[in-house]
Parts: C-alpha cells; sequence; structure tokens
C-alpha cells in the first residue's frame, strides 16, 4: 500500500481553492498545457509521503507518530493559502501548486517543525529521510503535455497589465513572447492574495493512494491531533 502524511483545509477554504483551480482551466488551456487537474476533495498538503508499505508496519508508523505528537508542546500553527507556482519552474511545469504559509514567522516555523518532526519519526522507522527542502503547498495539477493551440501572433507584442482581463480570458492568439514564457505570467498576476480564511494545522491524516483511472484516490487511514502536548 503507498502512504502519506498529510493535512486538509477545512471544507470552506477548499471550496474557495477549487474555484482558483477551475479559473486556471481556460487560461492554462489556452496556453496549450493538457493538465490532469486535481478533485477539490483530494486537496491536501503532504507532510511525509512513505511510498509503498507492507500493510504490517502500519500500526508501528501509527504508534510513532502519534506518541511523537503527544510529547509536543507547540500550538497548531495558522495557516493560509497564498501565492501559485509550478515545479519544477513556470516556463517548464509539471505540477502546478497553492501554497500554504504561516501567517507570522513562529506560525511559519510552527509548520515547518511539524513537517521536520515527522520526518525524524519515521527515519527512526527506516524510512529515507525526504532530500528535496519542505515547500507546504496543494497540488492542484499535473502537467502531461503542451501542444500549440493555434498560430502565434506574428505581430510585435503590445504592451498590457500582467494579469489584464485580456490574457485571462484569452482574447486572441499569442504572441511568440506569451508562448515561450508559458505559465509565468499568469502565476504572477495571482500575486500572493490569500485564498480562504486562515485556519488552524489541528491534525495530520496518514492516507492510503490508490491508483484510479484518471487521477489517485486518496483514503484516510488514521488521524493524529498536531501541538496536543503539555
Amino acid at each position: 500500500m503507498r502512504l502519506f502524511w498529510a493535512f486538509r483545509p477545512p471544507d470552506d477554504v477548499v471550496a474557495a481553492a477549487a474555484e482558483l483551480l477551475r479559473g486556471l482551466m481556460t487560461p492554462t488551456e489556452r496556453l496549450g498545457y493538457r493538465v490532469t487537474w486535481s478533485r477539490p476533495a483530494s486537496l491536501h498538503t503532504t507532510v511525509k509521503f512513505l511510498g509503498d508499505v507492507d500493510p504490517a508496519r502500519v500500526p508501528d508508523i501509527l504508534s510513532r507518530v502519534q506518541r511523537g505528537m503527544a510529547m509536543q508542546p507547540t500550538a497548531p500553527a495558522i495557516v493560509r493559502l497564498r501565492g501559485l507556482g509550478a515545479f519544477p519552474q513556470p516556463e517548464r511545469p509539471k505540477v502546478l501548486w497553492l501554497g500554504v504559509q504561516g501567517e507570522s514567522e513562529s506560525n511559519q516555523g510552527r509548520l515547518f517543525a511539524v513537517a521536520r518532526a515527522v520526518e525524524e519519526w519515521l527515519f527512526e522507522l527506516g524510512f529515507a529521510r525526504e532530500e528535496r527542502p519542505f515547500r507546504a503547498h496543494l497540488t492542484l495539477g499535473r502537467v502531461r503535455d503542451r501542444h500549440q493551440p493555434r498560430p502565434v501572433d506574428k505581430r510585435p507584442p503590445q504592451r498590457r497589465p500582467t494579469g489584464s482581463a485580456s490574457e485571462r480570458d484569452g482574447n486572441g492568439p499569442l504572441s511568440p513572447e506569451q508562448w515561450r514564457r508559458g505559465l509565468a505570467d499568469l502565476l504572477a498576476s495571482y500575486g500572493d492574495r490569500p485564498v480562504g480564511g486562515a485556519f488552524a494545522l489541528k491534525e495530520i491524516v496518514l492516507y492510503e493512494s490508490r491508483l484510479g483511472p484518471d487521477v489517485p484516490d486518496y483514503i484516510p487511514l488514521a488521524t493524529v491531533p498536531v501541538g496536543s502536548g503539555k
């Protein structure tokens, strides 16, 4: 079974993220990207991906994280969704994401402390440490490929505000520069404005990932409170 630890925003915040996701569909299609979009019910922030795990190990995994969290004196982090991006970069995107940030420096520190703690507890059980730095985010979609949607405009590009309505609504053909930059201008046009309200990171969930016909299904197996210790 394929397992990972994650947290999920409250339903009202998920609804705001889903609205943003739907708003990205037309402009990304205009830019020629074929994207497999996440289902709103599956939106989450991965804290630690475990990969394929023998089911017999699940009790030990759960017990270690429960014991660790029970001893954590830290209050739950207050976080908010904000900032769009792409891995590895907007010009060559594979994953489109919405960032998760602490509401203050101390809250950001508590968010990262949770990820570091889970990483260390599972390392004790023999799971390899993640080599990449933790980047809290919700995956909005995965880019399958890119095609030329229509003939590009050979005229010199007209100056227009980044993220203007004409860009977002897809009026007119793409200029060569727009095609080259790909998603960079679109993602930047959303800026750092928040998506939904702030929420407390009160629990993390152990999920099983099961492959579906288009996107995987995520089955919650157990929930552990965050910052419940004294």
